[in-house]
């Protein structure tokens, strides 16, 4: 278990937890994330970015592979994990590029005319 708080929580009421993967688990590679949020609850849309079939040269569109949907506790307490995992990564491996300024640098050269 990730959550600190959680862990913590568990223990003063006595509560042990014991994870388990399910028969049918699997895990998946996704470099996109989308969300919606309703009243009730927050979804995590992951895809990944493929080449478009039949487009020009570098036309790509999410390919969307699961979605998640979340309490807005747990996607809150998910929201703690993660960023306590990049900055632990962070820490280990240094600072992650920002992703926006990954794309305009990759496709500002893909624009420029070669010599």
């Amino acid at each position: 278990m990730d959550n600190p708080d959680l862990e913590k929580a568990l223990k003063e009421v006595g509560a042990k937890v014991v994870t388990r993967k399910a028969s049918d688990h699997r895990s998946i590679y996704a470099n996109v994330c989308r969300t919606n949020t309703g009243p009730w609850d927050i979804s995590l849309i992951f895809a990944l970015m493929v080449e478009t079939e039949g487009g020009s040269p570098g036309q790509a569109h999410p390919e969307d592979l699961v979605t998640v949907i979340l309490s807005p506790e747990e996607a809150k307490a998910v929201a703690g994990i993660v960023a306590s995992a990049v900055q632990s990564y962070e820490q280990a491996y240094g600072p992650i590029k920002d992703l926006t300024a990954l794309l305009t640098e990759k496709f500002a050269a893909k624009s420029q005319p070669s010599n």
